[in-house]
């Protein structure tokens, strides 16, 4: 997993974007299938960002999750997971908005995140240049164009959900993070995939998976095989 392609050629590219912006700050979505290593590549890139001399701020999606009871809907749960998961216009609208026009916001928020335990948490970011939103879906078509730069992680199905498994931050027994993948989160992503297409509108793809370097499987998408099939 943290044998990544060189980031510099994105990060150069985001000072040189920043030369030539306004007041606001600059948009960088880090999105991917579930566990194809999004966090890993943002925390990277914010640290390289950082050290370019760019303030620079990460969100992750996974704050902005709706209450477990909304996001997965037993009629259709991948489908309700899909359109329901992330309280995308709340995390726009109240803040990445405001610091895209000028590079600092204030939003008072109450957060359940993946574990449904209500959190209010306070943002007051200021003069900040790079805004990284890293988590999944961040390339539906209806959110293209409020951001500046998009970067996918590729991934296949199949080494994502041995991720997923190892790193288990459900804490749940195996067999239902298994279940949980298979029935809701990679569904869902074929759905995303299906709607969206949402390598195709990448600004950069990134590999993130042994397998694909070794083309010993294809990057997930809507038609490549499911880990189970």
């Amino acid at each position: 997993m943290h044998n990544l392609p060189d980031l510099s050629p994105v990060i150069d590219d985001l000072r040189e974007r920043r030369l030539a912006a306004n007041a606001g700050a600059t948009v960088v979505s880090v999105s991917g299938i579930d566990a194809s290593g999004k966090g890993y590549v943002a925390a990277q890139l914010l640290a390289g960002l950082r050290a370019a001399g760019l303030r620079t701020m990460l969100l992750g999606i996974d704050e902005w999750l709706t209450p477990l009871n909304r996001r997965i809907q037993s009629d259709d749960p991948a489908h309700s997971f899909y359109r329901h998961a992330i309280r995308f216009d709340e995390l726009f609208d109240g803040l990445i908005e405001p610091l895209r026009r000028g590079g600092g916001a204030d939003l008072r928020a109450t957060l359940w995140g993946p574990h449904g335990v209500p959190v209010v948490r306070e943002f007051h970011p200021r003069r900040i240049e790079v805004v990284l939103v890293e988590g999944i879906f961040l390339l539906r078509r209806d959110l293209l164009a409020r951001v500046d730069r998009r970067i996918w992680i590729d991934c296949s199905w199949r080494t994502a959900l041995e991720r997923a498994l190892r790193r288990n931050q459900e804490c749940l027994p195996p067999a239902s993070i298994a279940h949980d993948y298979r029935t809701i989160y990679f569904p869902a992503q074929v759905h995303h995939f299906r709607l969206d297409e949402p390598r195709a509108h990448a600004d950069t793809l990134l590999v993130n998976d042994p397998r694909l370097r070794h083309t010993q499987c294809a990057p997930a998408d809507s038609t490549s095989p499911l880990p189970w099939a």
